[in-house]
């Protein structure tokens, strides 16, 4: 699953994941390509008419949601209660391309860990230089690991804004080796990006 596990997170954050760099989102989201169910079963509901959501229909919403409107996702987002169903949901959202405007603030503020990170990602794979701005507030105020997944979101999104964010937390003083790391990573993302971009206009 994209999530990364507390322990991970935790070395990381106590410079002793070094070693354990990923080349860009997509390795921290070692998640394999699945089918999307063509529909949802009908949904199971409690004694107060609520959607009860099975781990299994949690998963699902994460690898499609297909079958909910983008408000539906919003609202699971933001007020399911179950952290796998709310961070699945916004995965859902960031696929569709529509993590973004003021809700956004609130997941990236939410209190559960698996939804900040889904918000995060979200922002790293929208491809919408506009998020610069979130990430770039991560980066200045944001809990360490999620300066780890800002870092790479902004690797992912790319542009001279995001090369020179990133490359100041190359440079920052205080950077520890694994922000080091992430940080030489998102360069080596953005550089591969724009010689792409690059190869591409002129036909090559």
């Amino acid at each position: 699953m994209r999530w990364i596990p507390l322990t991970l997170i935790a070395a990381a954050v106590a410079g002793t994941a070094a070693s354990v760099v990923p080349t860009g989102l997509a390795a921290m989201d070692p998640e394999p390509a699945m089918a999307v169910p063509a529909h949802y079963p009908e949904p199971v509901t409690g004694g107060c008419g609520e959607r009860i959501w099975t781990p299994q229909d949690a998963a699902r919403l994460g690898r499609g949601g297909d079958a909910l409107d983008t408000a539906e996702l919003w609202q699971l987002a933001l007020t399911n209660r179950d952290p796998m169903v709310a961070g699945n949901a916004v995965r859902s959202l960031g696929r569709r391309g529509e993590i973004g405007g003021a809700r956004l603030g609130a997941l990236l503020r939410d209190s559960r860990l698996r939804v900040r990170q889904e918000a995060v990602f979200a922002l790293g794979r929208s491809r919408d230089p506009a998020v610069v701005d979130q990430l770039a507030q991560l980066l200045a105020t944001g809990e360490p690991h999620l300066r780890l997944l800002a870092i790479g979101a902004l690797g992912e999104l790319g542009g001279d804004r995001a090369h020179a964010l990133v490359a100041a937390q190359l440079a920052a003083p205080g950077a520890t080796a694994t922000e080091v790391a992430f940080a030489r990573q998102a360069l080596q993302s953005i550089a591969t990006a724009g010689g792409a971009a690059a190869r591409s206009r002129h036909g090559g």
